[in-house]
């Protein structure tokens, strides 16, 4: 079975429903599933005019919008492979991958994205752009071009043929690395298939669910489990303005009022703050029927329709996750890869134990190597990276288990528990070994920090590069920085109090803006990219361990 046939069975039961709902000055325009498969295949029908064929590949350099689904299943219903390109990637970033999978054939949302493709376009095979944006974009005459709208119509074949199997490669994703040039994941049709019926075997969708896009959908995690698994249900999936800015959060999930949310620990660390930032709380959790009362203030906080949400991307506190299922707001932790197609365990609705990554799912099987190392074997685990063999081959044990970097542990009820990653292990020249993520996630759950990195490699103790909430450190009527060093230092302190002694922070600096991805600081899911940090931060580290 192919990824669109996946998302069309059933389409008989369903085509009325609203599949698509897509931001358009203020309001949202509804797509119906019958609507979306009409559009998929005049897509299709316009693509192969073009020349598209079985497994050839074509980009979509685009923030997430409901073209951006259309022209993802147009793609695989040619049996031609798409290549999700971030939004946020660097330029000398979209130019490896665009060079190395070699599209023809880019659709982009709009100016911005446009303009970083002219800088680089120079010695690439691309010739040919389909564009979403409602003006047509300056300077696309050097290139033939189309705007998706009229694409769309121009083509009405009803049946375009499916070139290919579920064998056949149906994306080839580049991993977002804290290290290096990203290198292709090859996901076959039947990866990630496998993968959306284990999801949902796991943390079942219904018809009347609606989804609030907000994590990339460029990033496999929103494209598997926000995307294909919802449309496989006939849930609705909104695309507000918050993909683009995550300050539009808070606005679109009052517009969209999600049954179902998708994020990352951030998402929820921020909402976490946010309520504690106010003053009512503290007085109605006192009140005898407080926690009925929090209960609704809180959900109302994610629209007031949600029933679950799920965290996946980096460990979620498990101090948070008790918070909000305390007021009744389950967020069900997981866990994956890109090269996984993703989901390897997740929590489930009637089990679920805080801090794990949940059971894996029920396809896979997943091991503790005697390093400690994750391995995992099963139907959604890649083929390999594209035109990499040396390194595919490197990436898999000699019984064929994919190495996932990360290191844990499986408790006796069979938990996943995630410790951090392998190559990132700190070791101090007292000989002790840190893992820094352990840290950081204890941090992070800090109403006073926004972001930490811990650092010490080769060093006789650990420090850390704070970003602060100063909105928070204003709210406790601090401003002045000598004062806010002192205050998170107390924090850190206080929360790291339990820590063995040689991982608890011994110095601090305190920066002046938080890591960015735009700066190549942090990866398109936020993680952080230590080695660009560390190299940027040198001399801030180095004075640190200075007498």
């Amino acid at each position: 079975m192919t990824i669109p046939d996946l998302v069309f069975k059933n389409l008989e039961r369903k085509e009325n429903a609203q599949a698509l709902a897509q931001i358009q000055e203020g309001e949202y325009r509804f797509i119906t599933y019958r609507k979306l498969y009409k559009k998929t295949l005049r897509f299709a029908e316009g693509l192969f005019r073009l020349g598209t064929r079985g497994g050839d590949t074509v980009a979509i350099f685009s923030e997430n919008r409901s073209e951006w689904v259309i022209a993802d299943l147009a793609i695989q219903m040619l049996g031609a492979i798409t290549v999700p390109i971030h939004s946020v990637f660097q330029e000398k970033y979209v130019r490896h991958i665009l060079n190395d999978c070699g599209a023809k054939i880019a659709i982009i949302s709009d100016n911005h994205l446009f303009e970083k493709l002219n800088h680089i376009h120079n010695g690439l095979p691309l010739h040919t752009i389909i564009y979403c944006a409602k003006n047509k974009i300056l300077g696309l005459n050097q290139k033939k071009h189309f705007h998706f709208t009229d694409f769309t119509r121009k083509y009405s074949k009803t049946n375009p043929m499916n070139l290919r199997y579920s064998s056949s490669i149906a994306t080839i994703i580049y991993t977002s690395g804290t290290t290096g040039m990203p290198k292709g994941a090859a996901l076959t049709h039947e990866n990630i298939v496998s993968n959306v019926e284990a999801i949902q075997r796991a943390i079942p969708l219904h018809m009347d669910d609606r989804l609030l896009s907000i994590l990339p959908l460029s990033h496999v995690f929103e494209r598997t489990a926000g995307c294909y698994a919802p449309l496989t249900s006939g849930a609705c999936i909104f695309y507000g303005e918050s993909s683009r800015d995550p300050r539009a959060i808070p606005h679109d999930l009052k517009r969209a009022r999600p049954t179902v949310l998708l994020g990352v620990p951030r998402i929820f660390e921020k909402a976490h703050e946010k309520i504690l930032a106010n003053k009512m709380f503290h007085i109605v959790k006192y009140l005898p029927c407080g926690g009925a009362l929090l209960s609704r203030i809180i959900k109302k906080r994610f629209g007031g329709a949600i029933r679950l949400c799920v965290s996946g991307g980096a460990s979620l506190d498990k101090a948070i996750g008790a918070f909000f299922h305390k007021y009744g707001l389950t967020i069900l932790e997981g866990y994956g890869l890109t090269e996984t197609s993703p989901v390897i365990s997740c929590n489930r609705e009637n089990a679920h134990v805080f801090g794990s990554c949940g059971l894996p799912l029920d396809n896979l099987i997943v091991k503790i190597a005697d390093d400690g190392e994750i391995i995992v074997k099963g139907p959604s685990v890649m083929q390999g990276y594209y035109k990499l063999p040396g390194a595919t081959q490197a990436a898999f044990t000699l019984e064929g288990f994919f190495k996932t970097g990360d290191l844990g542990s499986i408790d006796a009820d069979g938990f996943l528990h995630i410790t951090g990653r392998k190559k990132n292990i700190l070791v101090l020249s007292t000989g002790k070994n840190v893992q820094p993520e352990e840290i950081e996630t204890a941090l992070n759950a800090s109403p006073f920090i926004t972001q930490a990195i811990v650092v010490g490699d080769g060093k006789k103790m650990v420090t850390a590069l704070i970003a602060p909430e100063r909105e928070m450190l204003k709210a406790e009527g601090i401003a002045e920085e000598r004062s806010a060093h002192t205050r998170i230092q107390e924090e850190i302190n206080r929360i790291l109090a339990d820590f063995p002694e040689h991982e608890r922070i011994k110095k601090i600096t305190i920066l002046k803006e938080p890591f960015l991805v735009e700066r190549d600081e942090l990866t398109p899911t936020l993680k952080l990219k230590r080695k660009v940090i560390e190299e940027r931060y040198k001399e801030v580290i180095g004075e640190m361990y200075r007498v």
